[in-house]
């Protein structure tokens, strides 16, 4: 599903997308997400694709409520703007990883227009576990959400294992 910005009305380009996803993924690949994003047309698509497939995500406009709602959650996926106000997400991303211990680390997967090559590298050296081209599409989206809860499950799976040797 691709979506076009018209007067902030979202157009679906394809019924057979519509259907292949619904409130069932969420339930297939139980997440608790934590959306960052200060634009609110870009907000209001991403949690339209959310809720569209069964997630009711927390939402943070800039990197401090990001570090605060965490202080309060733990999240299994941040999907984190790059650009935000008062601290951006790379600095937001350095900072959970420098400060969070191990078995509280979220996935973060970067969510930018950014394209360049360079910008997705320096994404991923600098603790991103993934990237999220805008716009991009409901498959996309799913996809990426498929490969966090699989993630999660093969950390939480070797940290059971560690803790069962102790």
């Amino acid at each position: 599903m691709a979506y076009y910005l018209s007067h902030t009305k979202l157009k679906l380009e394809n019924s057979k997308e519509k259907m292949k996803y619904n409130s069932e993924t969420a339930d297939k690949f139980p997440l608790k997400i934590l959306l960052a994003e200060d634009d609110i047309i870009n907000q209001k698509l991403a949690l339209h694709f959310l809720e569209r497939i069964g997630y009711t995500p927390d939402v943070a406009f800039n990197g401090i409520e990001v570090l605060s709602a965490l202080k309060l959650q733990k999240y299994d996926l941040i999907l984190m703007d790059i650009q935000m106000p008062q601290l951006d997400g790379e600095q937001t991303t350095l900072e959970i990883r420098q400060t969070l211990p191990q078995k509280m680390q979220p996935r973060i997967i970067a969510v930018t227009a950014n394209t360049l090559k360079t910008d997705i590298d320096r994404y991923l050296t600098n603790g991103f576990d993934g990237c999220l081209i805008k716009p991009f599409n409901i498959e996309e989206f799913v996809e990426t959400l498929k490969e966090s809860y699989c993630a999660c499950k093969s950390a939480e799976k070797e940290l059971n294992t560690v803790l069962d040797l102790y």
